[in-house]
């Protein structure tokens, strides 16, 4: 993996940035310095035009949805933006209609234990891919390694469950995915496939933006 100061080195010497975030398109694990690396790189898809980067708020289905910092097809929000809020498909799909790239701060490890916030950031990633949405972000770990199946307080919490319905364990019904976490294990399964192809260059080059940049250097 690139250092942060061999990036900063090459956005100083005016090189073309972008061709270095083909191959990282995200940055772990979530510090200080890569924050900074992700900065740097949504403001060089901003044309450096830093004035010009303003947040706008999307109006649909009735109601407003902030974009904390935007510029033209250009989107900015944190992970507690899109995954901590009660954000749905509709959010995400209104994004998707508005902006090619988007860039997301500090996305955690995630677990069985936070399955709320999980199952957001696979139906973000979802609508992202089927849309072929741009994604650069930074993240507390590599891509395959975002996913954790331990999860404590889900077996406990399963127990509860299995108890309260009367289900004894090593029956068929207690081999039920809603026990298993088999579900969620598949999504995250398929989440990270989905976030490997959308590092990749094929991907990158479907963006009618990336092939601006490219042309621009």
């Amino acid at each position: 993996m690139l250092s942060y100061h061999h990036l900063v080195q090459c956005y100083q010497q005016s090189l073309n940035l972008y061709l270095v975030a083909m191959c990282l398109c995200l940055f772990s694990p979530n510090s200080p310095e890569n924050n900074q690396c992700l900065t740097a790189l949504f403001e060089r898809y901003c044309e450096g035009n830093t004035a010009a980067i303003k947040p706008r708020t999307l109006h649909f289905l009735g109601r407003d949805f902030l974009v904390p910092k935007a510029f033209k097809s250009v989107a900015w929000f944190t992970f507690s933006d899109l995954c901590r809020q009660p954000t749905s498909s509709a959010d995400y799909l209104e994004i998707c209609r508005h902006f090619e790239v988007v860039f997301i701060q500090d996305i955690p490890r995630l677990s069985l234990n936070t399955k709320t916030e999980a199952r957001r950031f696979i139906n973000l990633i979802d609508n992202f891919y089927d849309n072929r949405v741009g994604l650069v972000c930074s993240a507390e770990c590599p891509a395959d390694q975002l996913f954790s199946q331990q999860s404590h307080n889900s077996t406990e919490d399963a127990r509860m469950l299995m108890d309260d319905l009367q289900i004894q364990e090593g029956t068929v019904d207690a081999r039920a995915s809603i026990f298993t976490g088999e579900e969620e294990l598949f999504a995250y399964g398929r989440t990270v496939s989905r976030l490997i192809e959308m590092q990749s260059k094929a991907y990158l080059d479907e963006k009618s933006l990336a092939r601006d940049l490219l042309q621009d250097r």
